[in-house]
């Protein structure tokens, strides 16, 4: 059995697995397996009615296909203070964040706009929308267990093909926007 020293936790394992982070350094099946956990998610909505996902995180990359999908340049895990955090991410040239916050599970009277998104991302899912460019939903985690970090990506070209586009859907971009606070 092989025993190696993991670059993450630096732990001996000896499970005979086999993991290598994105950079291509040994890891053990503990952080491989929290990592998978707790990995983030790209939701990629397609002009041509295609859905892709991917599940990633800021060892492994995309747990499918190896390196971080794109719009995602980087992932890193913020704190706040010394018990919470979130996720947050670097984006690579060409794109623009266009809508970041958090989405919860549990959307009561407070908080009706966070329904009212996730009202938007079953519609899209479903293909009841389509966007007219590829839109990036990315989720990643919080240390709140009723939130998750979500952030809306696209390419910064067709941003304005978008905002036309949210414009009849619900109001526009700023609108749109505004239900991620």
């Amino acid at each position: 059995m092989n025993k190696i020293k993991c670059s993450i936790c630096e732990e001996f394992d000896e499970s005979g697995d086999e993991f290598f982070t994105i950079a291509g350094k040994p890891a053990c099946t503990g952080c491989w397996e929290d990592a998978r956990e707790s990995a983030s998610t790209l939701v990629k909505f397609n002009p041509d009615g295609e859905i892709e996902e991917f599940y990633f995180d800021q060892d492994f990359g995309d747990f499918e296909g190896g390196d971080l999908p794109e719009p995602i340049k980087a992932v890193k895990w913020v704190n706040t203070d010394g018990w919470r955090g979130y996720t947050n991410y670097e984006i690579v040239p060409g794109f623009e964040e266009i809508a970041d916050g958090w989405v919860t599970g549990w959307p009561d009277e407070t908080t009706k706009e966070k329904a009212e998104l996730g009202d938007y991302y079953e519609q899209l899912k479903s293909g009841d929308l389509i966007p007219p460019v590829a839109l990036y939903w990315v989720f990643g985690r919080t240390s709140n267990l009723f939130s998750t970090a979500s952030s809306i990506y696209v390419r910064t070209d067709d941003k304005d093909k978008l905002a036309a586009w949210l414009e009849e859907v619900n109001g526009g971009l700023d609108e749109f926007s505004k239900k991620f606070n």
